[in-house]
């Protein structure tokens, strides 16, 4: 157990795993509706300097979206790159922040004590959408809980998002398997 002075060790996975992920290095995808005119996606982890374009995509997340004061915002920003097992996914577009999607592991003692993922907060810019950004999010999310060795990952999405609903049944996940529930205290 860490000494409570002691700070938290980041948990990171290479960036080269996430590159193998999501595409070969230097592969381009082709731009829906752009004719022949092709664009790098790259997936990266998020650093502190990301912070501004995160803000951004977290607007188009939800209308009510309110995020917290200038200083409290960035102290959490602080912890989350820095907490174990917590990884926030970027995606660019030619160099363009797109996409984020936050996948976090947490230790398990049953399954053989693999851990499991929780996914939250994937948004992909109005402009990048149907592009191949949101796949390649889940793709590198699928990687990470590879690497960990998680038994599985799972996420929500709102019950009346129906274009969601069938993007995450067309990355694979089922929403008959659990029935969620939530407890909503904000």
């Amino acid at each position: 157990m860490r000494p409570p002075d002691q700070p938290r060790r980041p948990s990171r996975v290479p960036q080269d795993r996430l590159d193998g992920a999501a595409r070969a290095p230097g592969q381009t995808r082709p731009a829906v509706g752009h004719g022949e005119k092709t664009v790098s996606l790259a997936i990266r982890t998020a650093t502190e300097q990301d912070l501004p374009a995160l803000l951004e995509l977290y607007r188009q997340l939800s209308a009510r979206h309110q995020p917290p004061a200038p200083a409290l915002t960035q102290a959490v920003w602080h912890d989350m790159l820095r907490h174990p097992g917590m990884h926030v996914l970027l995606a660019e577009l030619e160099g363009r922040v797109v996409g984020t999607l936050t996948v976090s592991f947490l230790p398990n003692l049953t399954r053989l004590a693999r851990p499991y993922g929780v996914i939250e907060n994937v948004v992909v810019d109005f402009s990048a959408r149907r592009q191949g950004v949101g796949q390649a999010l889940m793709a590198a999310a699928e990687t990470l809980a590879h690497g960990v060795k998680a038994y599985k990952l799972m996420l929500m999405t709102g019950h009346q998002v129906e274009t969601a609903q069938a993007f995450y049944r067309s990355c694979g996940y089922d929403q008959h398997s659990k029935v969620p529930f939530e407890k909503r205290f904000l």
